[in-house]
């Protein structure tokens, strides 16, 4: 069906595209062709393959056609705006899934910071979140200004 030739289209000639399919298979291609960028989709549909004629053969019964119908609009809703942002649904879990670097022990004032020694790149937990890893090597070999508890996030002004 070389359906890859679908955002081509598109591309190409600023239009929407579609999908005209005579395959036996109620989902796939139109499923595949809506998460490529297809706005339309044809397709045969009758009340029983074993009617006369040269489509009933490939055609899809009603309840197949309801089906793809209710598939295809539950992948245009999976497939987002294609605008990369946190989700409602995951704002609860941010806090808890973003990496900083944070105090593996309890660090004393001077103490020299050391990966896997007293600081490491981790989840905060309910902890405050450390500064993103990318700074790891900045901080490294650093002695900090403050006692710092352990768990808690190494920020800027942490180390001189």
């Amino acid at each position: 069906m070389n359906l890859k030739v679908i955002p081509w289209l598109k591309n190409r000639y600023h239009v929407n595209v579609g999908l005209s399919d005579h395959s036996r298979d109620p989902f796939l291609a139109p499923i595949a062709a809506v998460s490529l960028g297809a706005t339309v989709i044809e397709k045969h549909f009758t009340l029983s393959n074993n009617l006369p004629g040269p489509d009933h053969s490939f055609a899809i019964l009603p309840n197949e056609l309801k089906e793809m119908v209710r598939m295809i609009r539950e992948t245009e809703k999976v497939l987002g705006s294609g605008v990369k942002g946190i989700q409602a649904c995951e704002e609860e879990l941010r806090g808890f899934a973003r990496r900083g670097i944070q105090a593996l022990n309890t660090i004393s004032e001077g103490e020299v910071f050391k990966e896997g020694k007293n600081i490491a790149i981790l989840r905060s937990g309910n902890q405050q979140l450390g500064i993103h890893p990318k700074f790891l090597f900045d901080i490294e070999g650093k002695q900090a200004t403050h006692a710092i508890n352990a768990g808690v996030g190494i920020i800027h002004g942490d180390w001189k």
